[in-house]
């Protein structure tokens, strides 16, 4: 057992509670009625260091009580500090073992870093991919969405933050799994442009007066995020923060995203943060579908769950067809389009079938747009041929390749039948949307 691990555990006065956020500690000792503040441990001319403040909930010192950035190995410099904070409260009996506590937990941690864990081997349901919004969002990674400019990426992002920040069970396009507070930061706009944002999707939702305390958290950006990483760390833990958007990964990153070492730290700083993250993205000059996220290779590679934008607009509507690119721990979860309705006081989102977007059938491969048809009902081969702009024999033969990769196991899903009696071809049983997706993902471009 570790010292800190005695004093902790003994029943005596200085035992205490420890919260850790992202690179932010914070120390309760509920018995002193006193408590620390701790920025990241850092490596400073090969001394290990920590700012540390601590503050009283005592009614004979309220308050902030003393400030320090403290080399934490060194004894002279903690009972320097101890002796500081027993200047502005005497009532404590022994600062020095408070300090002492603090400090030896920090270097502890410091030296043995993640907890080191045996694994069950068995499979249950914590191993499986749990969803904040399905199949858009997972929870507890990091999920990116990249696309061109002004291709609705931040639209969305406002409208799954307000899905999950209010626990929107039911709507027109999605819905949250659960409810957990958000933390927009933004590099790309500010807090006029995105509260109008906002409010425009809450009144499309139809969502009652909430207090402001109930409302998405939104902090403008400057820095990198690898430089902010202790104010974002404090914010998420004072505001019990569950999921935190990046607009964008390029600003975030400092200027430099396609260089792997910047990229390579962005990625771990975000997972310092142990909490979900969703990084909006750009495309880059090439824009090869698949193969066009901008920058070091190593965003894709860090990424668990990815979206791709193909984006067409109208003056009253956008439509958003996403396209997965990548999803770890799942199979690939296929294609999905959105369309945002633009009035002077709302937004609307509401889903749709690829094919009923503007621009949405040159963006599936032939398999893709048959079952996004027989989706909405049964369809003669010449309909498909029709809508697809293909011909009748290539419809003939994607639904024959189709019921055969069901039959050898390459996908999942029902078989495409024809209906003699009507001559329409259909699905061998009932699909839901969501079935329909599982599979798809097989056939689109």
């Amino acid at each position: 057992m570790t010292i800190e691990q005695e004093i902790r555990e003994m029943d005596n006065p200085y035992r205490y509670n420890v919260n850790k956020k992202g690179t932010v500690y914070t120390f309760d000792f509920p018995i002193q009625q006193v408590r620390a503040e701790v920025d990241e441990l850092r490596i400073d001319s090969k001394v290990l260091k920590a700012e540390i403040k601590f503050a009283s909930y005592r009614e004979v010192s309220l308050g902030f009580l003393g400030y320090t950035d403290l080399n934490l190995k060194a004894s002279g410099s903690r009972k320097s500090f101890a002796n500081d904070l027993k200047e502005r409260d005497e009532t404590v009996a022994d600062w020095n073992q408070i300090v002492t506590a603090v400090s030896m937990h920090l270097i502890e941690d410091y030296k043995t870093g993640e907890e080191a864990v045996h694994l069950d081997g068995e499979v249950n349901q914590e191993n499986k991919m749990h969803w904040l919004v399905e199949p858009l969002l997972a929870r507890d990674t990091i999920n990116t969405i990249y696309a061109p400019g002004a291709s609705g990426k931040s639209w969305l992002a406002i409208y799954l933050a307000t899905l999950i920040q209010h626990g929107v069970m039911e709507s027109d396009a999605l819905h949250a799994q659960e409810q957990k507070n958000v933390m927009i930061l933004d590099w790309e706009t500010n807090e006029k442009e995105f509260a109008g944002r906002y409010a425009q999707v809450r009144k499309g939702l139809k969502l009652p007066y909430s207090p402001l305390e109930e409302n998405i958290v939104y902090k403008p950006m400057r820095a990198s995020f690898s430089a902010s990483i202790t104010q974002i760390s404090r914010v998420a833990m004072e505001k019990n923060i569950g999921l935190i958007i990046i607009d964008s990964i390029g600003a975030a990153s400092g200027g430099a995203s396609e260089e792997s070492q910047v990229t390579l730290e962005l990625f771990n700083r975000m997972k310092v943060l142990d909490t979900s993250i969703l990084a909006i993205d750009h495309t880059n000059k090439a824009n090869v579908p698949g193969k066009n996220l901008f920058g070091s290779e190593y965003k894709y590679n860090e990424t668990r769950v990815l979206w791709e934008i193909k984006p067409t607009q109208s003056l009253t509507y956008l439509d958003i067809v996403l396209h997965s690119r990548k999803s770890n721990n799942s199979q690939n979860l296929g294609s999905m389009a959105l369309r945002v309705d633009f009035s002077p006081e709302a937004v609307f989102l509401s889903r749709k079938n690829i094919s009923d977007t503007s621009g949405g059938s040159s963006q599936l491969s032939v398999p893709a747009g048959i079952t996004d048809k027989l989706r909405e009902r049964p369809h003669t081969v010449s309909e498909l041929a029709t809508t697809l702009v293909v011909s009748e024999g290539q419809v003939r033969n994607a639904i024959t390749d189709h019921n055969q990769d069901v039959e050898k196991g390459k996908k999942t899903g029902p078989k495409i039948i024809n209906d003699l009696t009507t001559h329409m071809y259909k699905f061998d049983v009932p699909v839901e949307q969501h079935t329909m997706e599982e599979y798809e993902a097989h056939d689109d471009a």
